[in-house]
């Protein structure tokens, strides 16, 4: 279902910011599992490149969906994206995932919500979980922390999910993994 639409996340309010903690994601450290172009649209708009990497070569989606290790994803974006579309992705995105347990999940989709802004064209976006600690960087700044393992658990269903945007990205996306 393409009304995902642009699935466009991003760009976080520094109020959630560790003012002691401003480190770039270095992807040499992680093992890149899989990468996807994501298109939209009739006339398959590119709107960025999705990769994931995990810490171990042996990860699962089990241990993805557990929050049992450190998982990035990372976009570039070939498009601008505006942010009512990133916030659309993540209600279409999650709702589909979650189900009916949707609303279990209110405040930390909430959270996801009130720390969406706008994407550039050439922005790089990267998301983090560390063992439940989410962390989201914009063109190599940290812009929001928080420690959630419920959020953790759920944040990457929209590429990896049992329903995700789709179902080529979430192949693609493990493409690589053992």
């Amino acid at each position: 279902m393409k009304s995902i639409l642009f699935l466009g996340l991003f760009f976080f309010n520094y109020q959630n910011i560790n003012a002691q903690n401003f480190t770039s994601f270095d992807e040499s450290n992680y093992f890149k599992t899989g990468e996807y172009l994501y298109e939209f649209g009739f006339f398959k708009l590119n709107v960025y490149k999705v990769y994931f990497y995990c810490k171990s070569k042996a990860c699962t989606k089990a241990d993805i969906k557990n929050a049992d290790g450190t998982f990035y994803i990372k976009f570039e974006y070939l498009r601008d994206v505006k942010k009512k579309y990133s916030v659309k992705g993540w209600n279409v995105g999650l709702k589909r995932n979650l189900g009916p347990k949707y609303m279990e999940f209110k405040n930390e989709i909430g959270w996801l919500k009130q720390n969406t802004f706008e994407i550039k064209k050439n922005d790089v976006v990267v998301i983090g979980v560390d063992e439940g600690e989410i962390t989201f960087y914009k063109n190599n700044e940290i812009m929001a922390q928080t420690q959630n393992i419920k959020l953790a658990k759920i944040i990457f269903l929209p590429w990896i999910g049992e329903k995700p945007i789709t179902k080529n990205c979430q192949k693609n996306l493990f493409k690589f993994a053992t």
